[in-house]
């Protein structure tokens, strides 16, 4: 919805903008009129319909995509846990004792509420203004006799008396009304040193009122209560505004050699009179003193025929122009791409019976570490797969290494027949390339009320188990790059979570001080279905940790893809994978020689 507001907003500035430049380099007042009038309801209206069409979708040959295409969106899913407190007093303690930060609010949401509270605004103070009009038009005199005979003495044909009223004010002459639309005269007009003046007044509202400028000054006045924000807005209503008062004058003054008189009776009408009614088409007003001037100008400068109306093909052609400007602004768009947001996905089966969940309300972060050279709008998908491993026996495998499959499989078989091995294995993850992807497989240590204190605002509360954030994307035609940051977090003697303890309830009285964290940050190059190794080393006497995480390319089906060429799925498995040497056939495990021990892998 905020997206669609601001390309509503984006699309009414354009129109807005192509306007203004439109008057720049029209100078006839009666064409000037048509194209302001026609861009206001245009950006008033077009927008509103423009900001719904959908960006084209690129199309992509299906002979190079010969597996199934991956959905737009995947399915969004993230690992979270459940804390586990000792009492509800605990909770209701850390709850109270942790503030919450403060946080800017977003400033596309407040750009958004500040046009909502400035239309709504707007829509009171026009209602205001218009039942204020509605009053006075109620006070007004109606036209007596002697008035109505001087009125017809200045023009054979006036229309009907009911559109005149009479006010004992010092106010402009003016139309006002949007139902019943009437000319709105002042007493000291009927004077009679005033017949002249009175003709000039008569003439230049009827102009007013047979172009229904009453109405349209109320149309307008809703169009700015809903584009207040934008400056062009005012300015197209202002230079409608002039150009109409500059065609009334010419309509008013019909003899070329009165409108000298009639320049020096409104400037001194202007000068007599400080207020006017709202929602009116006033003849003269003191302030700007510069559309004052310009009127005046207009006026003595302007040739035979300038006061003509524009005929209906010249109205119909800036109507048929600003529905193209429209339709051409239409391909602008503010917010997310036709792609849409996609986060990470986790499937698999957790081989240890931690007590995970998997909620579909949190999501990680929509950042893209790097840029792909594929692009974001990539359709692959990538498994990874992570194993963390704990052993009495030092494996000696290098930090960073990438393993093929078969490499794997020896290993695995190592650690299979060494003592003391235990296994954890965390949600497989699935997500597009460059997508990055969080799990947490993690036990909360309950605090104390001092701990809780101590711990800064924003902190995450202590904990025990493995963090993992994982992203991998297509760093070249065929070769995946692997970043991972491993946090692993346990008490020593007391409590680690790969030997089973993820089962089980955290034994009382353990202290969070007393939580030691290691962590392990690796960056890899490597074809699809390879694995790297993390090596934490010995974290407490005799017991050795290593983690193992695979990346593999799938297709949405979640089968595995043999080969990729130009970042797509390609039959051709007999091409060489560029750039990339192979990692040597030779077992990589050098474990000591041992008694070979028969005994399965534990799993937690």
């Amino acid at each position: 919805m905020i997206a669609y507001l601001l390309t509503v907003a984006l699309h009414a500035v354009v129109l807005s903008v192509v306007a203004s430049a439109i008057l720049l380099v029209v100078r006839p007042a009666r064409y000037r009129a048509v194209i302001a009038i026609c861009g206001l309801v245009a950006l008033a209206i077009l927008p509103w319909f423009s900001a719904l069409r959908p960006l084209p979708v690129p199309h992509v040959a299906i002979q190079k995509s010969p597996a199934v295409a991956a959905p737009n969106a995947l399915p969004v899913w993230t690992v979270v846990t459940l804390p586990m407190e000792t009492t509800a007093t605990a909770s209701a303690v850390r709850k109270a004792a942790v503030p919450a930060g403060f946080a800017f609010p977003d400033p596309l949401k407040s750009a958004i509420a500040l046009w909502a509270v400035g239309t709504v605004a707007g829509f009171i103070l026009l209602g205001s203004a218009w039942l204020r009009q509605r009053r006075w038009v109620r006070s007004l005199d109606a036209i007596d006799d002697v008035s109505w005979e001087k009125l017809q003495a200045t023009d054979a044909t006036l229309p009907s008396r009911s559109l005149f009223r009479l006010t004992s004010a010092t106010a402009s002459p003016c139309v006002t009304g949007l139902r019943h639309p009437c000319v709105v005269l002042p007493r000291f007009l009927f004077a009679d040193d005033a017949v002249t003046a009175l003709g000039w007044a008569v003439r230049h509202e009827l102009s007013h009122l047979r172009a229904g400028d009453s109405r349209w000054i109320f149309v307008l006045a809703l169009i700015r209560c809903l584009h207040g924000w934008n400056p062009l807005v005012h300015h197209l209503v202002a230079r409608w505004a002039d150009a109409r008062e500059q065609l009334c004058d010419l309509a008013a003054a019909e003899i070329p050699a009165s409108r000298n008189g009639y320049g020096h009776f409104l400037v001194t009408m202007a000068g007599n009179i400080h207020r006017h009614s709202p929602l009116t088409v006033a003849m003269a007003r003191r302030a700007p003193a510069r559309r004052l001037r310009s009127r005046i100008v207009s006026l003595l400068g302007a040739k035979p025929g300038a006061e003509k109306p524009v005929g209906k093909t010249f109205v119909w052609f800036g109507c048929g122009v600003a529905i193209c400007c429209a339709a051409l602004v239409s391909c602008m768009k503010v917010g997310p791409d036709a792609g849409g947001e996609i986060t990470g996905a986790t499937t698999g089966a957790v081989l240890s019976e931690s007590p995970v969940i998997a909620a579909p309300a949190l999501a990680t972060s929509d950042e893209v570490l790097w840029e792909s050279p594929i692009g974001p709008s990539q359709p692959l998908q990538i498994k990874m797969t992570s194993k963390l491993i704990l052993s009495a026996t030092d494996p000696k495998l290098a930090d960073g290494e990438a393993y093929s499959d078969r490499q794997i499989q020896r290993i695995m078989r190592k650690f299979a027949q060494a003592r003391a091995t235990d296994l954890l294995q965390a949600p497989d993850v699935i997500a597009r390339s460059g997508q990055p992807t969080s799990i947490e497989v993690i036990h909360e240590v309950p605090e104390t009320r001092r701990q809780i204190a101590a711990r800064q605002a924003g902190s995450r509360v202590p904990f025990v188990g493995i963090s993992l954030s994982c992203v991998a994307g297509l760093a070249s035609e065929s070769i995946l790059e692997l970043k991972q940051s491993a946090d692993y977090r346990f008490i020593p003697g007391i409590w680690q979570p790969v030997n089973g303890s993820m089962n089980l309830k955290p034994p009382a009285g353990m202290n969070p001080d007393n939580i030691k964290t290691i962590e392990r940050i690796i960056k890899r190059r490597l074809t699809s279905g390879m694995t790297v190794c993390s090596n934490f080393g010995e974290i407490e006497p005799g017991k050795f940790l290593t983690l193992f995480t695979t990346a593999e390319v799938i297709d949405a089906t979640g089968r595995p893809l043999d080969h990729l060429k130009d970042g797509l799925p390609s039959a051709n498995k007999a091409d060489p994978l560029p750039g990339f040497r192979p990692l040597p056939k030779d077992d990589p495990v050098d474990f000591p020689q041992e008694p070979p021990v028969r005994s399965p892998l534990k799993k937690s």
